[in-house]
């Protein structure tokens, strides 16, 4: 099987900043892996949009050699002209396909998008107008993974580190931050219960603006959140230090979960926030309120989190795409 992928392409594992740099990394070589022919054509596609030089580079493709073309970009072709897309899907003797965090209810212009998020409980059987069979038909739930070369355990034996997740970066999001604080401040002023599970201090970090800085529970405060990505061996470190990983904010895929899980922590995440299908592959405790310290600290073992959470594979997300294009039969 021989499949182009298309994609801005990171340059290597340092300059990941984004969903896209990830799967860019990572996929080609566990697809590779699978036993299927690479090739890599690489395309910005928010770049040749702005200078319009998008039709150009879907109307020069040569897809004549490739059974399957597949965008990396986050919904890559919601991006595209639609009649150039199209075009394109018909000269695609295969499948045509983009990278989605859920399902659509239709794939259109695409053959199929492949998701790492579930929703297959978004379209429940017998729903009016063929819902659930028109999302299992175009739609194919591939997973996501995370890098255990960088994320692995390695927190310490005295001080209990907790990774605060950045606060919502737009007021449609719900957001828990000021909560979740509030619950580390009644922690950190608990000291019987920190060493009771034999820790002598608590050391809490927050993700903010680009970096990872400390918390000051006696200065509890709820600061504006810029988007701006940390580099991913910096937010790596963090991980693989972080005992707890607490989510504050509404999460789409949950990606964050998954690495600080397989770098060893207990995920704590405010109930209906995040993707169950993303909680179930993961050690993690659900919390409305107030927290169970006891029952979260219990939970604290980083090997065990990281076994668990090296489930979700890019070797099984690679597995699950084979089988999909394998399968595939055009229209």
């Amino acid at each position: 099987m021989r499949v182009a992928l298309i994609s801005n392409f990171s340059e290597s594992k340092d300059k990941v900043k984004n969903f896209t740099g990830i799967w860019s990394i990572y996929f080609p070589e566990a697809l590779e892996a699978a036993g299927i022919d690479v090739v890599k054509i690489h395309c910005d596609v928010h770049e040749l949009n702005q200078t319009g030089k998008i039709k150009n580079f879907l109307d020069s493709l040569d897809v004549t050699t490739f059974d399957h073309v597949v965008a990396l970009g986050l919904r890559f072709f919601s991006y595209t002209p639609l009649n150039e897309t199209l075009a394109l899907k018909k000269r695609v003797k295969g499948c045509l396909g983009q990278i989605y965090d859920g399902g659509t209810l239709d794939s259109s212009p695409v053959d199929l998008t492949f998701t790492f998020r579930d929703d297959d409980w978004a379209y429940p059987p017998g729903s009016t107008n063929n819902r659930y069979k028109r999302h299992r038909e175009n739609n194919k739930y591939i997973g996501w993974a995370a890098d255990s070369e960088y994320l692995y355990p390695d927190q310490s034996c005295q001080t209990l580190r907790v990774l605060v997740d950045h606060p919502a970066f737009n007021v449609a999001q719900k957001d828990q931050t000021l909560s979740i604080l509030m619950n580390l401040e009644a922690l950190e002023k608990n000291k019987e219960i920190i060493s009771k599970y034999g820790f002598d201090d608590i050391a809490v970090r927050q993700i903010m603006d680009g970096g990872v800085v400390d918390v000051d529970l006696k200065k509890i405060a709820v600061r504006p959140y810029k988007k701006i990505a940390v580099p991913f061996l910096e937010i790596s470190k963090e991980y693989r230090a972080a005992h707890i990983f607490m989510v504050t904010h509404l999460e789409s895929v949950g990606l964050s979960m998954l690495e600080a899980a397989l770098a060893g922590g207990v995920v704590v995440a405010p109930k209906g926030l995040v993707p169950m299908d993303r909680l179930e592959t993961i050690n993690h405790v659900l919390v409305d309120g107030a927290v169970d310290w006891d029952y979260v600290l219990e939970k604290v073992n980083p090997r065990e989190n990281s076994l668990v959470a090296a489930r979700n594979s890019w070797e099984e997300v690679a597995r699950k795409m084979h089988y999909h294009l394998s399968n595939f039969v055009k229209g």
